[in-house]
């Protein structure tokens, strides 16, 4: 596997660990024999306790949280502790907040990033996926699980797993005590030391599996919390390509009771953007500007050595898929466009090709082997001159195009296509002479046009709060200001 591979796979493993490990959870290895109390006599029940107290009752909490995934790749022994998600949090009792998230996805390049703020006053929260829009929403008097991200899709978006298990610090703020009701027989561990802070650690046992808390000995801080992975790791690495997989959630710049300026909590509205009362999805991305425009000059040849050329196919309805011998993906879609081909294949108004992109050296007999083997039964025709390339714009395989009777490009789909209905419909469609890039066009201008209603109808032109309020812990006559 190439080392871009190699890191991408990883980033992909850890991902889908957090999130099978956060829904279902599993079992940690099973530690040294430890201890029944500490050096000063001090229980893990009692140690628990008092770390729930020194949140309970803190008045102001701040901190910074990192998720890292440490693994040891087998075929090169070498240890890695990468981080992803990060966070932060400050609070102030009974109901101010700042909590900024940056989350890595798990299936797609970039990250999201969510801001939520609570002044006293009014919540807003931002999503980098939305940047025109800002929620905005009367602030409650105070913050619990259930209300400090009010926005709904938001909220789901960031809390897609329960909130003990990715915030621990958040549910012993507002809850204090119970916070992993699910858990149980805490232990005591060895003491360990991360970075310059001894900590007492504590294994919680569940049906989910073992957790290690570090706690820190002095100030009773969660310092970091290690998630259980063991369970999963068939399911995680089925080709045990790594001799170590481990990840845990590490806390810093912890302060308690400090004094946290008001200005912390205020979130802008940026220049360009509103304040909604609800989140609007955006459309989906506009159609390609080439769709139904005229395509250049094609030239293929046939595996008897004929030039095929695009010209000599006006007047049908063409379909072309790009693949080539070693794609995965093509392989898989390769019986579901042979269904498609099977529809077409003795209709006079439809011509039906196998684009194999693959290079010269790869003789005609193994590209018509390999299709034949995916259970491809449609005419190959071979792509040496990158003409799809050059006049299509064909960057990966599979992708399928589909060409109108006049030679404009109706239809462009990128990646394996596992449900002939949609291309049957679409390919009987352009024998019926409709214009699918003219519908496709019309159809998003369509969704523009709903998501401006509705963004309009979302949008917030006055304060939330328009009278004088006195909630608990804001200051008496204060206003809000409508931005």
């Amino acid at each position: 596997m190439a080392t871009g591979q190699t890191y991408q796979h990883l980033n992909l493993i850890f991902l889908l660990l957090l999130a099978m490990l956060l829904l279902g959870g599993c079992s940690h290895s099973t530690p040294t024999q430890p201890p029944e109390e500490n050096e000063v006599g001090e229980s893990a029940e009692q140690i628990l306790e008092k770390m729930q107290s020194v949140y309970h009752d803190a008045r102001a909490y701040s901190d910074n949280a990192t998720f890292v995934q440490q693994t040891v790749l087998r075929s090169e022994g070498v240890e890695r502790q990468t981080p992803f998600h990060q966070m932060s949090l400050v609070f102030e009792r009974p109901n101010k907040l700042r909590f900024k998230f940056h989350k890595t996805r798990a299936r797609s390049p970039g990250t999201d990033d969510y801001d939520v703020a609570s002044d006293g006053l009014r919540v807003r929260s931002f999503a980098s996926e939305l940047p025109e829009q800002v929620h905005e929403a009367a602030a409650p008097p105070e913050l619990t699980p259930e209300n400090f991200i009010p926005e709904p899709e938001l909220r789901a978006a960031i809390l897609d797993v329960s909130l003990e298990n990715i915030y621990p610090q958040l549910t012993m703020l507002f809850r204090g005590d119970n916070f992993f009701p699910l858990d149980s027989n805490p232990t005591l561990l060895d003491e360990q030391k991360l970075g310059e802070t001894n900590c007492f650690c504590i294994g919680l046992v569940s049906d989910a599996g073992r957790r290690v808390l570090w706690i820190d000995d002095k100030t009773y801080a969660l310092r970091r919390m290690e998630l259980p992975i063991d369970v999963q790791l068939a399911d995680l690495d089925p080709r045990g390509l790594y001799t170590k997989l481990a990840i845990w959630v590490d806390f810093s710049n912890i302060q308690f009771n400090t004094k946290i300026g008001s200005e912390t909590y205020v979130l802008d509205v940026p220049e360009g953007s509103r304040r909604v009362r609800r989140l609007i999805a955006p459309p989906p991305p506009a159609p390609s500007s080439s769709l139904g425009q005229a395509v250049g000059e094609l030239t293929f040849t046939t595996l008897e050595g004929e030039e095929l050329t695009s010209a000599s196919l006006r007047d049908k309805v063409v379909v072309l898929d790009f693949w080539y011998t070693r794609c995965p993906p093509c392989k898989l879609q390769t019986p579901t466009l042979d269904q498609v081909y099977q529809e077409f294949k003795n209709n006079p108004d439809v011509a039906f090709y196998a684009v194999s992109t693959d290079h010269p050296l790869v003789s005609d007999a193994v590209v018509a082997q390999t299709l034949e083997s995916w259970g491809g039964t449609m005419p190959v025709v071979r792509d040496t001159s990158d003409s799809g390339y050059d006049k299509l714009n064909i960057r990966v395989t599979p992708t399928t195009v589909l060409l109108g009777r006049d030679g404009r490009l109706q239809r462009f789909e990128q990646g394996a296509q596992l449900d002939p209905a949609p291309l049957i419909q679409a390919i009987q469609a352009l024998v019926d002479g409709q214009d699918l890039a003219a519908i496709a066009f019309a159809s998003h201008q369509k969704r523009v046009d709903e998501f401006q209603q509705a963004l309009e109808a979302a949008t917030i032109q006055d304060a939330v709060v328009e009278t004088e309020v006195a909630l608990p812990g804001v200051q008496e006559n204060a206003t809000t200001n409508s931005e």
